[in-house]
């Protein structure tokens, strides 16, 4: 969180779970978002579709990406933007 202090984002927030996540979506206001596809045994694609169906801009970031990636999700240098 320190390279988004650096560039001077005013408030970050982290989820540690997917139900956090899905929780602080629904009662925050967010200007955008970034993801981890791998969650240990979960993944993000709850997360993802939250945050499509809130108008919220994000990527979506893995180490994994050609194995991991989902329709209509831009994919380039291991980084999976939504447009």
């Amino acid at each position: 969180m320190d390279m988004l202090d650096d560039l001077r984002c005013r408030h970050v927030t982290s989820a540690g779970t997917v139900e956090k996540a899905l929780l602080e979506i629904e009662t925050r206001t967010f200007d955008g978002a970034m993801l981890d596809v791998n969650l240990q045994r979960f993944d993000s694609c709850d997360v993802a579709d939250s945050l499509v169906s809130h108008g919220v801009p994000f990527i979506y970031s893995t180490g994994n990406c050609y194995r991991e990636t989902r329709d209509g999700f831009y994919v380039s240098n291991g980084v999976q933007i939504w447009v």
